[in-house]
């Protein structure tokens, strides 16, 4: 009979961990179970109770007798009974000694060396939570207080290689009543249990690592060498940033790494590449390289830790025959404001061409003649350009107006000639073409970096822009294929054939434009999002031993800096345009070409008025030889 000393060691342990449901596998007679039943309720611990000589192995323990949705499960388990290695053994299969089950395992016998024995070939791993408990068979104070002596048990992955690793805890001293701490036997207690597993030297991880430019059937020493290089970032980007943050992470694990190679980072959303080795296959624990969120990998896999964005765009230099935009000559002054000023500028002419009338008739001012309306009009119109007059009023009151009129006019003239050249060249000439959609509508010609994720995001997407690049950009050509084209090329196409589009990357193309282009022509290049703009996460099986201590590797990893140091070596924000650095700035014809349209208008216009005088001229002159004619006659 199991004595009331072991049934306060069960209370105390689950209360101790902070359980609120327990599971009692046991061969113990019904007194005995109602007895421990009552003292945990009361508690409140709710318990279901198993007979370990009667379950079934033929079915599955987790999902038959391990079934409640409760995140943290305590369960306890006598080593004892006559079925116990073999419950233990489906167990196993099963990977039942995880973080989610806290198991304490009684044996009344203090066999360690059998329990040893059994336990190193158990599937357990680093976030096992194993409390193995015996009593230590001496008496204290009275025959009625027992001694118990409690091991910490885990490995850090029997199937990868890992040892078993037993550690004393503590001993607990229980009697009829409670139980109670007596003393600790190692420095469990200082630390959490990720940092008493700190390092796990004894397994081997397996890593599921992408490598696209490289077959990955090539030889594995000279794929492993052309990951960790710093070389010719644009080449991989993606997996070789990546793979350079994995290394960082191998040391702070302290284990060896097993690689096995693919060339994607999964076939569907979630089968094939280094994701379905994570989640559905399960032949890696970790894959080498950062993956963008999406809705469908949840169920299988969850994210630890950002470690950059991910941007893909659409790249190109602005034609020069895009259109021509003239409203620039327009901008500084809003529309208001063009109306005051035509308004000003006509009643100064009425003004100017009443005051040279009342000075030719009222004041007797000599004038070699009288200006029209038209000729006034264009005397307020050149003072308004600055340009002068050839005519000025000579009473006192038409030249203040004059004067008022030079004055306005100068000021606003310096003002708008001032903003028209800082916006001309102040800032790049930039395209009209602003969303994917327009992109893909229009006519400019458009190429993409051949890698796994871009295509398989083409042939699954269903955003309307992506429908109409492929309906307008891709299936109208006689070769499909050669939308693809190889980075070096689609860079070199955009530097030298303004309006060609190209799609990558930020990781592959930033660095090569950097190198390749000048200043002016970095500023020239426009950008439009090819996909959303997202974060990448180095994502684990959702049921991985080993995530949340990756997770809090991975969090040390950032505060000590490296990470960001890391992340500033491959990643780049944007690429930056230096306006100030004494590049040579160039208005195109966009700009200047209405200009050239005004004047050739107008010189059309005085044309047609010129011959329109002319005929005016030899109509009048026809009328006045006729009369001259008819008079003669009389």
């Amino acid at each position: 009979m199991v004595s009331l000393t072991v049934l306060n060691l069960i209370l105390y342990n689950f209360l101790e961990h902070h359980i609120k449901w327990a599971i009692i596998f046991n061969c113990w007679n019904m007194n005995t179970q109602v007895e421990l039943t009552e003292i945990l309720m009361a508690n409140n611990v709710y318990v279901q109770l198993w007979n370990i000589n009667r379950l079934k192995l033929e079915v599955n323990i987790n999902g038959h007798y391990v079934t409640h949705n409760s995140p943290h499960i305590g369960i306890f388990f006598d080593f004892n009974c006559a079925k116990s290695d073999k419950v233990l053994n489906k167990t196993s299969q099963e990977k039942l000694f995880t973080d989610r089950f806290h198991w304490l395992i009684y044996d009344d016998n203090s066999n360690v060396t059998k329990f040893r024995q059994q336990f190193k070939h158990y599937n357990m791993a680093v976030d096992a939570d194993v409390n193995y408990v015996f009593p230590n068979q001496a008496l204290l104070n009275s025959e009625h207080n027992f001694s118990y002596l409690l091991y910490d048990v885990y490995n850090n992955g029997y199937n990868l290689g890992g040892k078993l690793n037993m550690t004393h805890d503590k001993e607990i001293i229980c009697s009829r009543k409670q139980c109670e701490l007596k003393e600790y036997l190692s420095t469990l207690h200082e630390k959490s249990k990720y940092e008493n597993r700190w390092y796990l030297g004894d397994m081997k991880m397996r890593v599921s690592t992408v490598v696209t430019k490289l077959p990955f059937t090539e030889d594995p020493e000279k794929i492993l060498n052309f990951l960790a290089s710093e070389d010719h970032k644009h080449i991989d980007g993606v997996a070789r940033f990546g793979f350079g943050y994995l290394m960082i992470l191998k040391d702070t694990l302290g284990c060896d790494f097993a690689y096995n190679f693919t060339n994607a980072w999964s076939v569907t959303l979630t089968e094939g590449g280094i994701f379905g080795a994570m989640t559905i296959e399960q032949t890696a624990e970790i894959g080498s390289s950062p993956l963008t969120l999406a809705r469908g990998r949840f169920p299988l896999a969850q994210p630890t830790i950002a470690m950059g964005n991910f941007r893909q765009v659409c790249i190109f230099r602005t034609p020069r025959n895009s259109g021509i935009r003239g409203e620039v000559y327009l901008k500084p002054f809003a529309s208001i404001v063009w109306i005051f000023l035509v308004a000003i500028i006509t009643m100064t002419a009425i003004l100017l061409w009443i005051t040279f009338k009342v000075e030719a008739s009222k004041l007797k001012i000599y004038l070699r003649f009288i200006p029209s309306l038209l000729t006034s009009g264009l005397i307020a119109f050149g003072s308004a350009c600055c340009q002068g007059s050839f005519l000025v009023p000579r009473s006192m009151g038409g030249r203040v107006a004059f004067f008022s009129l030079s004055l306005l006019t100068f000021i606003i003239y310096n003002y708008y000639t001032s903003i028209v050249v800082a916006i001309l060249l102040g800032s790049p000439v930039k395209s009209n073409i602003k969303t994917l959609l327009q992109l893909g509508e229009s006519n400019l010609e458009m190429a993409i970096e051949p890698i796994p994720y871009t295509k398989m995001y083409i042939n699954t997407s269903n955003d309307p822009a992506i429908r109409s690049i492929v309906r307008n950009k891709i299936q109208p050509l006689k070769d499909p294929q050669s939308i693809w084209m190889p980075i070096k090329e689609g860079l070199h196409r955009i530097h030298d054939d303004p309006g060609f589009v190209y799609v990558t990357d930020t990781f592959a193309s930033y660095d090569l434009i950097e190198r390749s282009f000048t200043a002016q022509e970095i500023c020239d290049t426009n950008e439009i999002l090819f996909r959303p703009e997202q974060l990448l996460y180095e994502q684990m099986h959702r049921n991985s031993s080993y995530r949340e201590f990756v997770k809090i590797k991975q969090l040390r990893i950032l505060e000590s800096g490296v990470h960001r140091r890391h992340e500033g070596k491959w990643i780049k924000k944007r690429l930056h345009c230096y306006l100030s650095s004494g590049v040579l700035l160039q208005v195109g014809l966009e700009y200047t070409a209405p200009l050239f349209i005004m004047m050739a208008s107008v010189y059309g216009l005085v044309i047609i008025l010129l011959l329109m005088e002319i005929c005016w001229f030899k109509y009048w002159k026809g009328v006045n030889v006729a009369r001259f004619m008819t008079f003669g006659k009389n």
